[in-house]
């Protein structure tokens, strides 16, 4: 059984409780807002540490020595004789062109399969 407390004495307790109400609310947005701020400061040093990478990663890639393809060595042909090198679409061959070859240029002008 409780005893009941005369008038003043129940304001002054609703009054009490009303305060703590609002302090523990306060707190509450309080902690709320630091959190939020605490998620963005993270979501910024998150983004910023993703930027540097990416810089970083471009530098390198700006460095790095660029390596050509050695130039792809010529084909190489051989025709035992002009028919061959006819019948393969090569006639007439120059001198320099895979295939060419002194024996098949009987006029020595430097073309063979004329």
């Amino acid at each position: 059984m409780s005893i009941p407390l005369p008038p003043d004495s129940q304001k002054k307790e609703s009054a009490r409780k009303e305060r703590e109400k609002k302090a523990r609310k306060a707190r509450e947005e309080a902690r709320r807002a630091a959190e939020e701020a605490a998620a963005k400061q993270a979501a910024a040093e998150q983004a910023a540490a993703e930027q540097a990478v990416a810089e970083q990663a471009a530098a390198e890639q700006a460095l790095a020595p660029v390596v050509e393809a050695p130039p792809a060595p010529e084909p190489s042909a051989y025709y035992a004789n002009c028919s061959e090198a006819r019948a393969a679409g090569a006639a007439p061959l120059d001198a320099g062109e895979p295939g060419y070859a002194p024996r098949l240029d009987r006029d020595k002008d430097g073309v063979a399969c004329e």
